[in-house]
């Protein structure tokens, strides 16, 4: 295995369609291999091939807390079977020494752990108050709203209760 660059925008092959995935073998494997290696080390939660330039439907994943021991996840051919049209912000790819939150990483990101949560009827989705706790801790660390650019407790200058409101209805659909 071998740490990949992580491609960011504008890099066009970020905008490709991946492709469906064929079969499992020993390539495929050993890519979702280099693809974990390469989310820790970047450090991240999750990475899907396209992002390190592999045109294919793999996604992977841990959200394990950093207390936990690792828990990889690995995602061949994932669908998105219900849009929500409340959240419609796009993704972002943001290249970044720590984590940031960001209302369209978050959103997103909750978005996927509320589905995911919702398949293996496991609560892996953080409370509002437990979010907000984290934004907290980030502003007072020195982190600064992805908009303003200000120290305020704001994500993406909407107001913690925004935030909050949509984890709290992602809570609702899972």
């Amino acid at each position: 295995m071998a740490l990949m660059q992580i491609l960011t925008e504008p890099n066009k092959i970020l905008r490709q369609k991946s492709l469906a995935v064929e079969k499992v073998d020993d390539d495929l494997r050993i890519l979702m291999d280099s693809m974990l290696e390469t989310m820790y080390a970047a450090p991240g939660i999750g990475l899907a091939a396209i992002q390190v330039g592999v045109p294919k439907r793999v996604i992977v994943l841990d959200i394990a807390s950093k207390e936990a021991p690792r828990n990889p996840m690995c995602f061949v051919n994932p669908e998105i079977i219900k849009k929500s049209d409340s959240l419609s912000n796009p993704p972002c790819i943001t290249k970044t020494d720590i984590l940031i939150p960001t209302s369209v990483s978050n959103w997103g990101g909750y978005g996927l752990v509320a589905g995911l949560s919702k398949l293996s009827g496991e609560k892996l989705l953080p409370s509002s108050q437990e979010d907000e706790k984290l934004i907290k801790n980030f502003v007072d660390a020195g982190a600064v709203d992805g908009i303003t650019a200000s120290q305020v407790y704001k994500v993406d200058s909407f107001d913690l209760d925004v935030n909050n409101s949509i984890i709290n209805r992602l809570h609702q659909v899972i």
